[in-house]
């Protein structure tokens, strides 16, 4: 996301920060490269648009409509996001990318303690003992680790 910065893919030059602003910078240059007038795709813009769009409507839903907290918005937005990046590359290069898949894998444990430390305090999720969630969580991590451990013992990248 910082680095390395957005660039044309034809011409390889450097996009402009006020030509960055996602949906208007695509409109604003005619979907086109400033430098080599080369034709960027409208993907760009549909998938900024589609994220905003999604963005919002979490909003709406989470902030307005049911008064929760903004830290879940955060949360569901981040995941948004990974699932809308992951969707369009997986289109592409038939790959969901390492640096999405680990990521979510490493914040997952802590999102999902945390939302039930949130539905707990509002009386909303059932009671159970601590030691009982993490004993759930630790066996979901060695269940997770132990199938994915194939895909980092073979020559092939992945299962798929």
């Amino acid at each position: 996301l910082v680095a390395p910065g957005s660039y044309c893919p034809s011409c390889h030059s450097p996009i402009r920060w006020y030509d960055n602003v996602p949906v208007l910078g695509y409109f604003m240059l005619g979907g086109a490269c400033r430098f080599c007038r080369c034709h960027i795709s409208a993907r760009y813009a549909f998938v900024e648009a589609l994220t905003g769009l999604l963005f919002v409507w979490l909003y709406y839903w989470f902030c307005v409509h049911k008064g929760r907290p903004a830290g879940q918005f955060v949360v569901y937005a981040a995941l948004t996001s990974a699932l809308i990046a992951s969707t369009f590359i997986d289109f592409d290069f038939r790959i969901i990318p390492n640096e999405i898949t680990f990521t979510g894998i490493a914040l997952a444990p802590f999102v999902s303690l945390l939302a039930h430390q949130h539905y707990l305090a509002e009386g909303k999720a059932p009671s159970r003992n601590a030691l009982d969630d993490k004993k759930q969580l630790l066996t979901g991590q060695a269940l997770f680790g132990g199938a994915e451990h194939p895909c980092f013992t073979r020559d092939r990248n992945g299962v798929g």
